[in-house]
């Protein structure tokens, strides 16, 4: 129970690794509050946790301020604190430079960078009032090495 009376907000909750993560935290005594854009997807996410009242979930993007900001304040109102952000989002669209938009572009960096410092954005003014909190963030080895097939959008990202 080393995560005892602890609050988590993961964001990307749709997504294997998050689902990962908030059963562990779960199980190691912690609350959290799972977020996803993809509302079905999180409520999958949630039956495949099984957390009870340790679990709560939100709908929102991680692109939006005010959509992180909600996230933290249900984390705040629901359990009192919040204590650990996990910036779990992150999209994928690996395409060769000469064939990739700027939407393509721009959809990758702003999920998989932009969110997470939207996301911090809005956790960080809570763990300094309790000055107390930690960021726990998600990499990949996409972003330290360079290799065929894989999006400069995705390992810049990654890299930031």
């Amino acid at each position: 129970m080393r995560l005892k009376d602890k609050v988590a907000l993961i964001t990307g909750g749709g997504g294997d690794v998050a689902i990962a993560i908030a059963a562990k935290f779960i199980e190691n005594g912690a609350k959290v509050v799972l977020t996803d854009l993809n509302e079905p997807l999180l409520h999958t996410s949630a039956q495949k946790i099984n957390g009870g009242e340790a679990l709560q979930t939100v709908i929102g993007n991680v692109c939006l301020l005010e959509d992180q900001q909600r996230a933290v304040d249900l984390a705040v109102s629901r359990y009192g604190r919040l204590d650990i952000m996990v910036p779990c989002a992150g999209v994928i669209r690996h395409l060769p430079i000469d064939e990739m938009s700027a939407e393509d572009w721009k959809w990758v960096v702003d999920i998989n960078l932009t969110g997470v410092f939207l996301s911090c954005k809005a956790a960080v003014p809570v763990m300094k009032r309790q000055q107390a909190g930690r960021i726990v963030m998600i990499s990949s080895v996409g972003g330290r090495t360079g290799r065929a097939k894989v999006g400069v959008n995705y390992a810049a990202s990654k890299a930031g």
